[in-house]
């Protein structure tokens, strides 16, 4: 089992049997030296394959999934891990973050004896957010509707992440595309780094509300380099002349150069 750290805050770090110390002190196993990190923050214990963290300093901010940590807590593949600010990844030992998707579905149909009607499978959503951060790394969340997402269980999608608002933010599914708009949130909405009150989501977008990141995707489309507010709105320069104007501009010009050379010689 090992730490990966998708910020780069570290190298991955293989957890050896018995206890793993996390912390800013050169003696533990994985060595943090950012700030809220305490020379031996966390400690995470390995035993015939399973894995638990726990905490001797309940001040030292460890959490699981975006729970906080105050007593012996199991962790396996796939469980994003927060030391202060610090995130990463519990990755298993064949390498993955997480146990692969289900297969999508085939049509299931009900036994002979049964009433016999086909049960088909859920619709593709045309938008979706992937978690790529913190406690929402590795999860989707498919916008058929309108969504409102915060800190507060009754929000559409529950962040919860101190720093997200109640209510922090609206996702907006329309006929003509995907918007986003801040719901006076405390930390602010952010569309590629920029902070919006209202903005329109593309492909590849990323969506930031404070610590959390979301990517946006469209199954079966491609994701664009994203761009920024000005870059949407800002008019496109005149095409360039064609391959052929330009040829043809040079060849007059050569053409122009030799009547001249043969009149400079007196050939004409």
């Amino acid at each position: 089992m090992k730490l990966v750290f998708p910020n780069g805050e570290s190298e991955q770090v293989e957890l050896k049997p018995g206890e793993n110390v996390v912390g800013s002190d050169d003696d533990c196993q994985v060595v943090l030296k950012q700030e809220g990190i305490a020379a031996h923050h966390a400690q995470i214990t390995m035993d015939n394959g399973s894995a638990m963290i726990g905490v001797r300093d309940a001040t030292n901010i460890t959490r699981v999934n975006g729970t906080l940590v105050a007593a012996r807590t199991p962790i396996k593949a796939g469980d994003a891990l927060l030391f202060a600010s610090i995130q990463c990844q519990v990755v298993g030992a064949e390498g993955q973050q997480a146990a692969p998707p289900p297969p999508e579905p085939e049509p299931v149909r009900k036994p002979k004896n049964e009433a016999s009607q086909t049960v088909m499978r859920a619709a593709i959503p045309k938008y979706l957010l992937r978690g790529v951060s913190g406690s929402t790394f590795g999860k989707n969340y498919p916008l058929h509707t309108d969504q409102v997402i915060g800190r507060h269980s009754d929000c559409d999608i529950c962040l919860p992440n101190d720093e997200v608002s109640r209510r922090h933010a609206k996702i907006l599914v329309t006929p003509t595309g995907l918007f986003v708009e801040d719901l006076d949130s405390s930390n602010g909405t952010f569309v590629n780094g920029e902070r919006v009150t209202k903005a329109e989501l593309k492909a590849g977008d990323e969506l930031k509300l404070d610590m959390v990141r979301l990517l946006v995707q469209m199954p079966g489309v491609d994701a664009a380099k994203p761009k920024s507010t000005a870059e949407r709105t800002a008019v496109p320069e005149e095409p360039a002349k064609s391959s052929s104007a330009r040829w043809a501009i040079i060849m007059v010009l050569v053409i122009a150069a030799a009547v001249l050379g043969l009149k400079l010689s007196g050939m004409i």
